[in-house]
């Protein structure tokens, strides 16, 4: 450690040397004159513009008491403040002062000054200071640190103190990118545009020299990367090819950086990514099976921006297709749903489509191929039939269209009501119906056929004209009727009893009366008695035809006869 004593003598040797040295002007890359940094009058380290420099030993070159380090580069943006830190070994009161040629002309002015500190501190001394505004951005730039020993107040207060001599001290120089500041001049602009088409965002800023677009989708900004739908995510432009719906919303930003420092950044304003969607066609009506004359329905469920929709109609033998016009039959023409209230005959082969329009690419539907049936129609009516008491009687019909069903009714004075397959009846649900064994008790029925079609063709059945039953009498007419070892009478009957005779020797014997839709309306035991004879109360029946049926204690018919009641 040195002396005071020996302090003063080496300044007194030296002043002579140092006061032939100092400088009109200071050139940046002329080193000072020779210090002495050897007893801890030395820069231990350097943080500036966010980069710290650990020299060592601490005083570089200690011969000198001056060393040029070209690395690190420290980069500076214009208009920006900058704190810096030098710390010391802590043995002797130091003073720091910096220089930056900003004109980048060579020369250390004393307008170049940034920092002149006489410090009561040792070890550590700090500050700040702003780059100008005026600064030539220009790469490797020269800076220069001091630190000096115990100096003046005045101490680093020109360009003189930059190159001239002291005793004690070091000093070093630096290489700094001095950079112009990002400024933006044209903003990132909201885009709108169709799905599937393009868009792009751009941004102009000068003293940028790095990009990163970053998108946000609702969950936060994420860097964007160039694959099949972005381009230029690292450009001053970034590109979106085929608008997918799913960014529909989304955020677009830019984060630059500086042309000379990647740390240094500005983020641009954001702007919304819009698009708009095309129209789909999602759910549409099949191909369809209807009935002529029947209020028929197409429709079509489509999603998008939808603008409107167009119904066209391919006839079956025509070339084109050709827009359907309300009015007439047809509504909903232009509407999500195309309705025909009676659709005619002439669309049997048809090709129907809706064409669903949006501000941006249409779509259209599949084809609607469409089979119109003729209705149910009675061709031919079933005539009157005359036949002999205990003779069938068979009523025919002749119907056309498709799928069709078959229903009989049978009517007595005017009421009419369907009749089921059973002893009397056959063919109820066919073209042909039988009646058998008929009786002079149904001498004036009348029977017709409902004739229907399936799917929508039943929705519009057609009726057949009424047939009339003509029984003839028996050769040998009288009061009481016989069939199958049964004696009934009177028949038909006008009162409210019958009275039945079965000749058969079997013993418990059941009956049951059965109208004619085939259901039991009375039923009982005859007696064991000779010939089985039972008077059989019938108040109650409706005028019409019945079944008298008997059957065994097992429930096996034995034998029945008609009868009717008047």
């Amino acid at each position: 450690m040195k002396s005071r004593l020996l302090q003063y003598a080496m300044l007194l040797a030296v002043t002579s040397f140092f006061s032939n040295n100092i400088l009109a002007q200071c050139s940046t890359t002329s080193p000072p004159p020779t210090s002495y940094c050897w007893d801890s009058d030395a820069i231990v380290s350097l943080t500036l513009g966010g980069v710290t420099t650990t020299p060592t030993p601490n005083c570089g070159n200690s011969s000198t008491g001056y060393t040029f380090y070209s690395t690190p580069v420290r980069s500076l943006v214009k208009g920006t403040t900058v704190s810096w830190t030098t710390t010391h070994p802590g043995v002797w009161t130091e003073g720091i002062a910096i220089w930056i040629d900003f004109n980048n002309d060579g020369v250390y002015s004393s307008s170049e000054e940034v920092a002149g500190n006489a410090s009561n501190s040792s070890t550590s001394i700090s500050g700040t200071f702003t780059v100008p505004t005026t600064a030539t951005a220009a790469s490797n730039v020269r800076m220069r640190v001091r630190c000096q020993y115990n100096p003046s107040s005045t101490w680093g207060n020109g360009a003189n103190d930059a190159c001239g001599g002291y005793t004690w001290g070091e000093t070093e120089d630096y290489l700094v990118n001095i950079c112009d500041a990002i400024t933006v001049s044209a903003q990132p602009q909201n885009s709108m545009g169709c799905q599937n088409k393009n868009a792009s965002f751009s941004v102009t800023a000068s003293g940028a020299g790095g990009y990163q677009w970053q998108i946000d989708n609702g969950s936060g900004f994420t860097d964007i990367t160039n694959n099949s739908t972005f381009s230029g995510a690292t450009t001053s432009m970034l590109s979106i090819n085929g608008l997918p719906a799913s960014i529909d919303g989304a955020n677009v930003r830019c984060i630059m950086s500086s042309s000379c420092s990647a740390s240094v950044k500005d983020t641009s304003d954001p702007a919304t990514v819009t698009v708009i969607a095309n129209a789909k066609v999602n759910k549409q009506t099949g191909d369809l099976t209807t009935c002529e004359k029947i209020q028929t329905k197409f429709g079509v469920s489509a999603s998008g921006a939808i603008s409107g929709y167009k119904w066209q109609v391919l006839q079956k033998g025509a070339g084109s297709f050709v827009d359907v016009v309300n009015g007439g039959v047809y509504s909903g023409a232009t509407s999500d749903s195309l309705a025909i209230s009676q659709i005619p005959a002439s669309m049997d082969g048809a090709i129907l489509r809706c064409i669903v329009s949006s501000a941006c690419e249409a779509d259209t539907s599949d084809s609607i191929r469409v089979v119109v049936q003729p209705l149910p129609k009675v061709v031919k009516d079933p005539p009157n039939v005359s036949v002999i008491h205990g003779s069938d009687a068979l009523f025919v019909i002749e119907a056309q269209g498709l799928n069709l069903t078959y229903r009989w009714q049978a009517g007595y004075q005017g009421v009419y009501s369907f009749i089921n397959n059973n002893a009397i009846y056959s063919g109820v649900d066919n073209d042909s119906l039988k009646v058998a064994s008929v009786s002079e008790a149904q001498n004036g029925f009348t029977y017709r056929c409902i004739i229907s079609g399936k799917g929508n063709c039943a929705a519009d059945p057609d009726t057949s004209s009424v047939a009339i039953l003509n029984v003839l009498p028996p050769l040998n007419i009288a009061n009481t009727t016989t069939k199958n070892s049964i004696q009934l009478y009177p028949n038909p009957a006008s009162g409210n009893e019958i009275t039945v005779t079965i000749n058969n020797a079997t013993k418990d014997l059941n009956y049951k009366i059965i109208n004619t839709v085939g259901k039991t309306v009375y039923e009982g035991q005859l007696p064991n008695t000779a010939n089985h004879n039972k008077t059989i109360s019938i108040d109650g029946l409706s005028s019409g035809v019945y079944t008298f049926q008997v059957t065994n204690k097992n429930g096996t018919k034995i034998s029945s006869i008609q009868f009717s009641k008047l």
